[in-house]
This record gives C-alpha cells, structure tokens and sequence, in this order.
C-alpha cells in the first residue's frame, strides 16, 4: 500500500540523491581547476629560473670560469630542475587521487528510506587511499614550492659571485 509517507520520503530520497550527484560533478570541477593552477605554477617559474640562470650562466662563463660561481650553478641548477619535477609528476598523483575521490562517492547506494544515500563498504577503503594520495600531492607541490625556493636563493649567490659583490646579509644567514 502506498501511502503519503512512501510519496514523502521518495520525494526527499529524490532530493537527497540529486544532490549527491550534483555534488560530485562540482567537486570534480572545482578540485580540478584549482589543483591544476596549483601545479602549473611551481613549474612554470622553475622552468623560467633554469632559463634565466643559462641565460646568465652563458653570458659570464668567463667570469665564473674556475670559480666557486661552477658549483653554485650546478646546485641551483638541480634545485630548480628537482622543483620541476615534482611538479611535473605531481598532477599524475593528483588525477589517481581525483580517480579514488570519484571512486568513492560512485560507491554508494540510493534508497528510498532514509539515509537515502548509503556507502558501501568500499567507500571508505577508496577515500581512506585517497587521502594518502592526495598527502602525497601536497607534499610534492609544497616540495616544489621549496626547491624552487632554494634555487632562486642559490641564483642569487650566484648573480653576488659573478658580480664580485658581497653577499646581502639576508643572504648569508641562509644555510643551503
């Protein structure tokens, strides 16, 4: 027997599941579109410090030829180029942990009572793997973030040697 308490609830359980839906296609936009600029930056500015520093590096090879400005190139060369990297890989990370994300809001179920949407029991093996991917991104853009740090101080200890100037002060406190 159908009563007005079944038309209620499928009317709420209706609700409830395009809800559900909506939400995972605008987290799956959102997610998106931030993480990417997120990403793209710390490459774009390495890839823009390794240029600058070759620029640099070409134009004063005389200068620094048997210096100790070889050793600081090299080093803020892989710092720049270690910054790079994990960018670069960094969006793979992320798009496993997207997959797992939408992995776990798929593995539900809707109902007509209430909760009207349930998880399965692999919803919470997917989100729990998700979140330790998407630790892994944030490490790896923040470590990004960090080297390419590093190879801008390191490009500036560069630019004082081959311009026989002193070190800032900032700079000499910095151990790297």
């Amino acid at each position: 027997m159908y009563n007005e308490t079944q038309e209620a609830n499928e009317k709420h359980a209706i609700i409830a599941h395009d809800r559900h839906t909506k939400e995972l296609a605008d987290t799956e936009r959102l997610v998106e579109s931030f993480g990417n600029a997120a990403m793209k930056a710390p490459a774009i500015a390495s890839a823009g410090g390794i240029a600058g520093l070759l620029g640099f590096f070409s134009a004063n090879a005389k200068v620094i030829a048997n210096t100790e400005g070889n050793a600081v190139f090299s080093t803020a060369i892989i710092y720049f180029f270690i910054s790079v990297l994990f960018a670069v890989i960094a969006p793979s990370v992320a798009y496993i942990t997207q997959y797992l994300y939408t992995t776990y809001q798929s593995a539900h179920t809707l109902h007509y009572d209430y909760p009207f949407v349930r998880p399965k029991p692999s919803a919470t093996y997917y989100r729990g793997v998700g979140y330790g991917f998407h630790l892994v991104t944030l490490a790896l853009v923040f470590a990004s973030i960090a080297f390419l740090i590093m190879g801008g101080l390191e490009f500036l200890r560069f630019a004082a040697i081959v311009g026989h100037a002193p070190l800032s002060p900032f700079l000499q406190g910095i151990p790297l």
